[in-house]
């Protein structure tokens, strides 16, 4: 069974001062918890979280390398 998470928060992924290379892709980095209370947090890419509809409070799982929704 694959585990649980609600996303508890979900920031731009900041580089300070920094230039991006022209092939970046934007990131976010979203906190989460689960079931047990454990939190960790993932980077994920920008268009992937609007293009799942994934938004803070929802519950998703963590599949491959992905944030997915419980739908």
């Amino acid at each position: 069974m694959r585990e649980k998470y609600i996303i508890t928060g979900i920031y731009e992924d900041d580089f300070g001062c920094e230039e991006r290379s022209s092939d970046y892709e934007p990131m976010v980095i979203v906190t989460m918890r689960s079931r047990e209370g454990e939190e960790c947090s993932v980077k994920q890419p920008d268009a992937w979280m609007y293009e799942q509809e994934i938004r803070e409070d929802d519950e998703v799982f963590l599949v491959e390398g992905r944030l997915r929704k419980d739908r």
